[in-house]
């Protein structure tokens, strides 16, 4: 569930819920420590002096961002962010900064909607309803279709983060969802037998609460499968911020267990972390912050230099904007390198997943950029779907794939093998209602279909339009599924918790 965003809830987001890990985007520095500086040392607001001042903690934001009459609003909330860092920075006038980026945006923001064509050939059917409502409707924040161990046959999970229940969905048994586990606001569940010993697991990522906080309430959760069907709760980690993704380093039943962990947090909380357990009896061992940065949405694992180590990548929002490489040294040691920096820190990051979208045997990286819950709610030109290409010697180029506003997860709708050609993808935007009221008259598209056509380039179609409440989206494969399908959740509450797309 991406400047630092921390502006003041506003009564829509009370009424309408927060995505896990949106926080709201604001133009200022953040609470890094450092020497106070003199409050009466001022200097002029020249171009120089504004640079310096507006890309010290993250890449410099662009007028154009952003039109002219939000720009006051925007300085005003960094320098107040400003403050509280206690940064030894000399600050330009306030009056002059904002007139400075007042004389250069643009009246508006571009937010026409490119022209596509209705994709063809695809029906949708909802699935059942919810076993247990809570009050304000289920917010589904994540979709996961995988087996719990290698003879189990692939079910639909699903997390309601308001509620707290994950559930699972047996295309065999349609009739209806199946309680698992409940949690503390989880957004993020991971199947798996990750003990090797048989009984399938669940990796839950805590938030601890539904609406953003600084409180360490957030858990990293491993349910250990036992044979009666029940689980056995194992803390990872707690007393963080809000986690939002667990992934394992190390394959089943290989001991130690190693877990990387991303905890967003919010404002002056969030991590990267490692955690170890020794044994199968033992209780966790290790734990190490890899990364002191907030911010951290996904991670991924993968081998990526080839030694033979598992490595992971994670995806940061906030004002960060980045994609990071953690190679594996062995003993919970990580080299960090930067492979992307976005271009300016309103990006508003989403997600990211690893696939060959070139054709060319090796994984490349799928990006979404589409967190629009910052005031006032626009419809943002620069919003949409690109990836980064592999070119080797982990080395990673920026390539866009087109516009979607408020998109918030991209997949590959098939699983291809490696040097197969690029893939379909599908996408899905995060548009809500409240905030955006016009997304019915102005027939926003909620789903896309990007079709192939060339390596590494892609044409949209529409799926689904005006329904913009998806904030994930799980592709279905096997023989229930055979022409294709994908399933989205609904977070607003007010529809289906769960609905798939079929081809016919």
């Amino acid at each position: 569930m991406k400047p630092h965003k921390r502006q003041q809830l506003s009564s829509f987001i009370i009424l309408s819920g927060l995505f896990l890990f949106i926080s709201l985007p604001s133009l200022g520095c953040g609470p890094v420590a450092g020497p106070k500086r003199d409050p009466h040392e001022v200097v002029q607001a020249d171009e120089a002096s504004i640079q310096a001042f507006c890309a010290y903690c993250h890449g410099m934001p662009p007028p154009e961002i952003f039109p002219r009459n939000v720009w006051k609003m925007e300085v005003e909330r960094g320098y107040q962010f400003f403050e509280k860092a206690g940064l030894a920075l000399r600050a330009p006038p306030l009056p002059g900064v904002v007139d400075w980026y007042e004389k250069q945006a643009p009246e508006k923001l571009d937010d026409s909607v490119p022209i596509r064509a209705k994709a063809k050939g695809w029906i949708w059917e909802d699935l059942p309803s919810w076993p247990e409502i809570p009050p304000g409707g289920t917010a589904i924040a994540h979709l996961r279709f995988a087996a719990k161990t290698p003879s189990n046959r692939s079910l639909l999970w699903a997390v309601d983060m308001r509620g707290g229940l994950i559930c699972s969905w047996d295309p065999q048994k349609p009739e209806s969802w199946q309680p698992v586990v409940k949690g503390n606001h989880p957004c993020h569940v991971e199947p798996g037998d990750f003990d090797g010993d048989g009984w399938g697991d669940l990796l839950v990522s805590e938030l601890g609460s539904f609406l953003p906080t600084d409180a360490r309430k957030g858990r990293a959760v491993w349910h250990r499968g036992r044979p009666d069907g029940t689980f056995l709760e194992t803390v990872l980690l707690d007393n963080v911020g809000r986690v939002t993704d667990i992934k394992p380093l190390t394959p089943p039943g290989i001991w130690p267990m190693e877990f990387v962990i991303a905890a967003f947090g919010w404002n002056q909380t969030g991590e990267v972390w490692y955690v170890q357990i020794p044994g199968p009896d033992a209780k966790v061992g290790r734990k190490k912050e890899i990364d002191p940065r907030h911010g951290a949405i996904h991670v991924l694992v993968r081998d990526w230099n080839g030694d033979g180590k598992q490595d992971f990548m994670a995806l940061f929002g906030q004002e960060h904007e980045c994609v990071t490489l953690y190679l594996n040294q062995g003993d919970g040691k990580f080299q960090t390198r930067n492979v992307y920096q976005g271009g300016h820190p309103g990006l508003g990051y989403s997600g990211f997943e690893q696939a060959d979208l070139d054709g060319d045997g090796d994984m490349d990286l799928l990006l979404t950029n589409g967190d629009v819950l910052d005031q006032p709610y626009l419809l943002k030109p620069y919003h949409g779907v690109s990836w980064l290409e592999n070119v080797g010697d982990l080395v990673f180029k920026h390539h866009p794939i087109g516009p979607m506003h408020g998109v918030h997860r991209a997949l590959p709708l098939a699983i291809t093998e490696i040097g197969q050609g690029s893939p379909e993808l599908v996408s899905v935007a995060f548009l809500p209602e409240a905030g955006f009221p016009n997304r019915q008259s102005r027939d926003l598209p909620s789903v896309l279909l990007w079709t192939p056509k060339g390596k590494g380039q892609w044409e949209a179609s529409v799926v689904e339009s005006v329904f913009a409440d998806h904030v994930t989206v799980e592709i279905l494969n096997g023989p229930w599924f055979a022409k294709g399908a994908f399933a989205v959740g609904d977070f607003s509450g007010k529809s289906v918790p769960v609905k798939i797309f079929r081809r016919h």
